[in-house]
This record gives C-alpha cells, sequence and structure tokens, in this order.
C-alpha cells in the first residue's frame, strides 16, 4: 500500500521501537504493517483478531503472535497447546493462546507455559482482550519477562472486565498488580 509506507516512512527508526496491531484492516495493510515494522528492526506483537485470512506466511515476521482458542484452532487446524506449538513452529517466535477464565498458553523457544487466570467474577468481557494485548505490549516495552508480562496481560483483561474500563481510559498500574 504505497500511502501507506509513505505515510510509514519515519517510524520504526528507534532500537526498541514496536507495531502492536490486530489483523482488522485486512491482510493487504496488516501484512504490509508487518513487513516494514520488522525490516526496520521493530519488535512486532500481531493480535490475530478477527482472523479472516491465512496469517502463517507472516509469521516469521512475528515476535508475538496473540489469539483466543477459537482463532487459534482457525490458524492451526487444532486447538490448546498444539495450536500454540504449530503455530511457534510456523515461525512466531512466540504465541500466546487466551483461554479466558482459565488463563493462557506460551508456547517460545523454552517451550510450553500455562498461566493461570487471576480469580474473578466476570460482569463483562468487552475490550478485555485489547487491554491484555496493551498490557502485554507495555511490559515487553518495559524489558519485563514474557511470563510476567503474560500475567499483568491477564490481570489487566480481569480489570477490564471487572471495572468495565472503556478503552481509552489507561488501566493504572496499582489495579492491575
Amino acid at each position: 500500500t504505497p500511502l501507506y509506507s509513505s505515510a510509514a516512512s519515519d517510524v520504526y527508526k528507534r532500537q526498541g521501537d514496536m507495531l502492536l496491531m490486530q489483523c482488522g484492516l485486512g491482510q493487504q495493510p496488516t501484512n504490509a504493517a508487518v513487513r516494514l515494522a520488522s525490516a526496520r528492526g521493530a519488535r512486532v506483537v500481531l493480535n490475530a483478531a478477527p482472523l479472516r485470512w491465512n496469517i502463517l506466511p507472516i509469521l516469521p515476521l512475528v515476535e508475538v503472535l496473540i489469539l483466543n482458542e477459537v482463532e487459534a484452532e482457525a490458524a492451526a487446524g487444532c486447538t490448546g497447546a498444539p495450536a500454540a506449538i504449530r503455530l511457534r513452529d510456523a515461525g512466531a517466535r512466540r504465541v500466546i493462546v487466551t483461554l479466558g477464565g482459565q488463563g493462557v498458553l506460551c508456547a517460545d523457544a523454552a517451550g510450553l507455559q500455562r498461566q493461570p487466570a487471576p480469580a474473578a467474577v466476570v460482569r463483562d468481557t468487552t475490550g478485555a482482550g485489547d487491554v491484555f494485548c496493551g498490557t502485554f505490549a507495555a511490559a515487553l516495552l518495559a524489558c519485563h519477562a514474557h511470563p510476567e508480562a503474560a500475567a499483568q496481560r491477564a490481570a489487566a483483561g480481569r480489570v477490564s472486565a471487572l471495572s468495565l474500563i472503556h478503552i481509552s481510559e489507561p488501566t493504572r498500574q496499582a489495579e492491575i498488580s
């Protein structure tokens, strides 16, 4: 997409820059953004929602792939731990499959880990996945280890579900801890 490439010519120039994006823009703009960010050395965190096409070709450019159970099955052709491992083996360096109240699965070069979700009474899950992704990316930028970032993200998702936090309102660190 020439317009996107032109507008993005000044981004991803510093060490540690990150692209966090969903697949909602469509295949062509998503692939272009991932390729540009990767080519410029930026870290790429891809939330596969909403999954509407084959993401396997861009996975080697993705540091962290985040999907829910339904998206993982659609992308990998299987569920649970086998899906996380299959997507990691397809090229994503880390794959996180969110399991709702059951927590998350994290697959990377070190293997497979399961992080339980904090106990919570859920009122509404609207925006919880977006909060999870944003908090996870912020934790990565703050140099947290991936398992710690996944736990922090799960806590932020819980806060969102419990408090009905509006997505544009920043979640305070005290609420997440």
